[in-house]
């Protein structure tokens, strides 16, 4: 028999193959029945007039076809994640979901290739912008965010670690009208109009002259006492429009992505404290901001872009920077504009020279509804069904007729009606399609299969943990869909847990061991979750116990090492570090990190749950929803101090 080889991943001749599935797979869905129908419900964006001979078309399937729960109300793109907010007001998503992502999903499921309902709910809006993190506001205008959190951008008031299952509420009793995401920053808009931007501000990016610290881990007013209908997040510039229709940026200026008209190498300052008029008189409707530049659409439809352009993405043509906004190339009109994030993870190599997230593009939706992309498209992520750069825009294939457009990483997506249609990079899945090939053209996302499968079987908790001579850890099964409740309970590793009835795991040894819930009603459907059994505690660690300070001090470069063991049912784990002088870090990390990882400060997310370095030596952790484990806790001098005190509390 002969074996088949496949070319290297990133290489000429992957790329020749990977055109050629996607155009083999065109092929046969051009002969698919269910593919030629029109999709179910009809355009309903501007000049929905002059679709009215295609709308009947569509108004015919949908009688045909009725919507399903899971119709997409928005879209909302990571750098390897998507998600969509469907109309009973739950997220959707597929792609990554791996630790180091921060469980983007909101919950703990794997990662995935095809859709899959989340733990979170009860949404009625889903943030706009790309990064690891996404948030959402509900029918009363309270905030809720998920995902990673190290800069603060949860706005929870803490930092560090990863947001809870169904993601945690945004402090400040501030009641949102907007709320969009970028790389490690978060910024909203009350129903008042007032602007607030947390998460990283290392180049003063939350807009606000009186805040100095890195990390803002709860929402700060907007400087300048400006109107804002809306404020969108990048990486470390944010931008916002005001009500009489004015562009104000704020932040870093590096490749003059502020659009203030000043170039980076002329300004004095480069990272601006406080809001900077965009120059240009403009008036806008919409602005998007990308890692190193920003787009926009103005009153009249026309779109703008400045910033960084080594790939094109400011669409005017050429791949010259601008330090203000140059149109968009083509005479098109606009109605919805996204950049990508710029740290997508490709399959093929960057363009060579590019700055740090420089390889970026971006897409847009006309004002007839056709979709249209421009910049890289190393993964085909200007949809047109090639894998060449273009710096002009060029139009999405597929006849689509979008009503919302979102960039993520090296993937974009659209919205047509209840239709969500992906393409470009899907290294971990993110086209939703059951795949990791990249696709050059447009793919249809089947979100039917997510929620209308007849037995579901689920597992909580997903991730759970326990450690050597530590308390059983129970695992709940639900069965939804099927008249028997009942599963049947089978486990791994029987040397690291045993299994009881009904899903008591007990531990043994350290390790890890999978725990499967078979549905009895249906022997096909079940769902498996993870146990971490971690070892008793190191020598040289010292016990703390909960809610008693204890004193510690040490000389620069010196490590204070305890452990703290968990308990069942907390809702957080508090750790705190007060003292009067110096400047001390502290870390908390996983039972079963290695001594060498900890001593190093190191570690995946998964590892080192939490790190607090602020200035002095006051520093704070919060971890949400702590499994009973064995929790590190190391006080590292970066100058010496003396006189603090040390205390991890459980909150029930």
């Amino acid at each position: 028999m002969k074996r088949l080889i496949l070319p290297r991943r990133g290489s000429p001749a992957y790329r020749a193959l990977t055109i050629a599935l996607v155009a083999s797979a065109a092929l046969a869905a051009a002969c698919s029945p269910e593919l030629l129908q029109p999709p179910a419900t009809g355009y309903s964006g501007p000049d929905s007039a002059s679709h009215a001979a295609g709308d009947a078309g569509r108004d015919r399937a949908a009688a045909r076809r009725p919507l399903s729960r899971v119709a997409p109300r928005r879209l909302a793109l990571g750098d390897r994640t998507t998600c969509v907010l469907d109309a009973q007001d739950a997220v959707l998503c597929w792609g990554s979901n791996e630790p180091s992502d921060g469980f983007p999903y909101g919950s703990r499921q794997v990662t995935t290739r095809t859709p899959v309902e989340t733990g979170v709910a009860g949404l009625a809006g889903l943030s706009a912008g790309g990064g690891p993190h996404f948030c959402g506001v509900d029918a009363s205008g309270n905030a809720r965010c998920w995902g990673p959190n190290g800069y603060g951008q949860l706005g929870a008031g803490f930092h560090g670690g990863a947001g809870p299952v169904g993601g945690v509420a945004v402090t400040g009793g501030i009641t949102w009208r907007t709320i969009t995401v970028g790389r490690i920053s978060t910024c909203g808009v009350s129903t008042s109009g007032e602007g607030y931007c947390w998460g990283n501000n290392s180049t003063f990016s939350v807009g606000n002259d009186t805040v100095n610290v890195m990390r803002v881990a709860q929402p700060v007013r907007i400087s300048g006492g400006l109107i804002f209908n809306s404020v969108v997040a990048g990486w470390n510039h944010n931008c916002g429009i005001t009500t009489s229709g004015d562009a104000y940026c704020w932040g870093s200026n590096n490749h003059g992505k502020l659009g203030i008209g000043v170039e980076p190498s002329a300004d004095t300052i480069i990272n601006h404290r406080t809001p900077k008029l965009v120059a240009g008189g403009h008036r806008w409707v919409q602005l998007a901001s990308g890692s190193v530049n920003t787009c926009g659409i103005t009153i009249t439809g026309e779109a703008y872009c400045w910033g960084y352009n080594g790939t094109g993405q400011l669409g005017d043509g050429t791949t010259t920077s601008r330090s203000a906004p140059v149109a968009v190339s083509g005479g098109h009109r606009f109605v919805d504009i996204s950049v990508g994030t710029g740290f997508g993870h490709s399959s093929f190599p960057y363009p060579a020279g590019m700055a740090q997230a420089g390889a970026n593009f971006t897409c847009a939706v006309s004002r007839t509804g056709e979709p249209y992309c421009w910049g890289w498209n190393g993964d085909g992520q200007l949809g047109n069904g090639s894998m060449t750069d273009s710096p002009v825009p060029v139009a999405v294939q597929g006849g689509i007729r979008a009503s919302m457009i979102a960039a993520g990483g090296t993937t974009a997506c659209a919205l047509d009606g209840a239709s969500v249609w992906c393409w470009g990079g899907n290294l971990m899945g993110q086209l939703g399609n059951g795949t990791t090939l990249p696709s050059p053209s447009p793919v249809r996302i089947d979100l039917m299969a997510a929620a209308d499968t007849l037995t579901r079987v689920s597992i909580a908790p997903a991730v759970g943990a326990t450690y050597v001579g530590g308390p059983a850890r129970r695992f709940i099964a639900t069965v939804t869909g099927n008249s028997n409740p009942g599963v049947t309970w089978t486990a791994t590793s029987p040397s690291v847990a045993a299994l009881g009835e009904d899903g008591l795991m007990t531990p043994l040894t350290a390790g890890g061991a999978f725990v499967t819930a078979t549905s009895l009603g249906d022997g096909t459907r079940s769902a498996r979750a993870f146990l971490i059994v971690d070892p008793a505690p190191l020598a040289g660690f010292t016990a703390l116990t909960d809610g008693v300070d204890v004193p510690v001090s040490g000389t620069t470069g010196t490590k204070q090492k305890f452990y703290i063991a968990g308990k069942l049912g907390m809702s957080s784990l508090r750790v705190q570090l007060q003292g009067p002088n110096g400047d001390a870090n502290l870390y908390v990390y996983a039972g079963n990190t290695p001594l060498s990882t900890m001593e190093s400060g190191s570690g995946t997310s998964a590892q080192r749950l939490c790190v607090s370095w602020l200035n002095g030596s006051n520093e704070t952790c919060n971890l949400l929803q702590p499994e009973p484990r064995i929790f590190y806790v190391l006080v590292d001098a970066y100058q010496a101090y003396s006189g603090a005190t040390l205390k991890a509390t459980f909150i029930p």
